[in-house]
């Protein structure tokens, strides 16, 4: 009976994840990765804003530089926990990190995204996620941070 629950269970967890495989189209930026450009602001200037408004969304500040800034957030939903959840740690971590870099042009900022798993601990890995849906989620959130600035 056992071994039947936990077939069951392991092909509904499969069925889940695939569903979640639709193809989105690649992001139509430089990079082809989340970014944007932001011209008349400084890097304190968007890591000020970025910060505020990751604090805001319950993101805890994990490091900030005049090049970084890393943003993390426990992810308490069930899809988190079944794809990236452990035994020693049932709810894995998102982790946002922008690079900024000067440029001509403005301040280019770049967005990744990694679930980690076993955040803090030894046994930490780290799945990088910036790509499909997640990519898009992420330019639309810089493309607000640079309307947000150049107001």
């Amino acid at each position: 009976m056992r071994s039947a629950l936990r077939l069951m269970f392991g092909l509904w967890a499969v069925c889940v994840s695939l569903t979640g495989c639709v193809t989105v189209a690649p992001l139509q930026t430089p990079s082809q990765r989340p970014e944007v450009t932001i011209a008349g602001v400084t890097k304190k200037e968007v890591i000020d804003v970025l910060v505020t408004e990751m604090v805001a969304s319950g993101a805890q500040v994990r490091q900030t530089n005049d090049y970084t800034a890393v943003f993390s957030k426990r992810d308490t939903s069930l899809g988190g926990a079944l794809v990236y959840g452990s035994k020693y740690d049932s709810f894995p971590e998102m982790r946002l990190t922008f690079n900024f870099v000067d440029t001509s042009g403005g301040i280019r900022v770049f967005c990744n995204a990694a679930m980690i798993t076993n955040p803090g601990s030894a046994f930490e890995r780290v799945n990088d996620v910036t790509g499909g849906k997640t990519a898009h989620e992420m330019q639309g959130m810089l493309e607000r941070l640079k309307t947000a600035l150049q107001r």
